[in-house]
């Protein structure tokens, strides 16, 4: 089989046979990552997949590894896997940080994109049978929902307030000391 090498300038040159390519690498013109491909072929590979660097006969061989002992025993420990926990929906997470701040200083601002939120998250845990999210999505819903019927009922006795100063302010006699 004939192939095509890329010389050191980064050009095509061949087609050489495999026993030329030793060659080449035997002289140092090529090395084992010098990328060839067969002819006729598209893919390129480097030079150590393709073809097996048979020593020159010339060469001296290396010693063989050494043989490990039948009577040495190998201990090997498992391989550690971390326990991968599915992720908390961000959906459920941003719920339950906008109804926290709905308690905090925003009221129904924020309780009402926690509850529309909550909803959401919690709908998309049920598709999804085991959800860690769902009970950040649970916790969104009610403090949203808690929050949403505070600011109703401060926002009543503050309309109560208001009319009742202003029942009583019209009641008093004006001009009079």
């Amino acid at each position: 089989m004939e192939y095509y090498y890329i010389s050191a300038a980064n050009k095509a040159e061949g087609p050489v046979s495999a026993e030329q390519l030793q060659e080449l690498l035997a002289a140092g013109t090529i090395s084992s990552a010098t990328q060839i491909a067969p002819v006729g072929a598209q893919e390129w590979q480097p030079l150590n997949t393709v073809i097996s660097s048979a020593p020159n006969p010339g060469t001296p061989l290396a010693p063989p590894p050494p043989q490990p002992s039948p009577f040495a025993q190998t201990f090997s420990a498992p391989a550690y896997q971390p326990a991968t926990t599915p992720a908390n929906d961000p959906l459920a997470i941003t719920s339950l940080v906008l109804a926290i701040l709905s308690i905090l200083c925003g009221g129904p601002f924020f309780s009402i994109p926690a509850i529309i939120c909550g909803h959401i998250a919690r709908s998309r845990a049920r598709e999804r049978a085991p959800s860690p999210g769902d009970g950040l999505a649970l916790a969104g819903l009610w403090v949203g929902y808690v929050s949403l019927v505070l600011s109703i009922l401060v926002f009543l006795v503050y309309i109560g307030i208001f009319a009742a100063a202003a029942a009583s302010s019209s009641g008093l006699p004006t001009g009079q000391p």
